[in-house]
């Protein structure tokens, strides 16, 4: 897994090896400073047969280590918890994120078979980002910072 930046984007590597645990959590994660924005931009894979325990703690350390003020937070991955089904494993990563408030955005399958589709690519932000999909396209994120009014982020 990488994270790949254009030369043109000031960027800072962020070290996490101390929380990757093979097929369990594995993450990278990098700074990235666009306009104003500081952004951190954090993939993470957990293997289907991954300790679901493991990874919540893992992730849980991992964000409270890492989250500040003032900073925009990006984190997206394939954690192999299907978002498209409600169940115990996705009310728990529902709730530990939105703890933290970051928020689930993808609301569409990502892997498609002949049978099904399931949602285990997800993207999480803190809800100072706005994101939407162009017409016509897929797999294409924009991100803007919106203006944030009375206590409330306008969308």
């Amino acid at each position: 897994m990488c994270i790949l930046i254009s030369n043109n984007i000031i960027s800072q590597t962020i070290d996490l090896k101390k929380f990757c645990h093979e097929k369990i959590f594995e993450i990278c994660a990098t700074k990235l400073h666009i306009k104003k924005i500081k952004l951190i931009v954090l993939c993470i894979y957990r293997a289907p047969t991954g300790n679901l325990k493991q990874f919540y703690n893992l992730l849980e350390n991992t964000l409270n280590h890492l989250l500040q003020p003032n900073t925009t937070y990006l984190i997206c991955g394939d954690l192999n918890i299907n978002f498209s089904i409600r169940s115990k494993d996705t009310l728990k990563l529902k709730t530990l994120m939105n703890t933290l408030n970051l928020t689930q955005v993808v609301e569409f399958p990502t892997r498609i078979t002949n049978n099904n589709g399931t949602l285990i690519d997800t993207i999480f932000v803190n809800t100072s980002l706005y994101l939407t999909k162009t017409a016509g396209t897929r797999n294409i994120l924009h991100i803007q910072k919106i203006p944030k009014t009375h206590g409330h982020y306008c969308f």
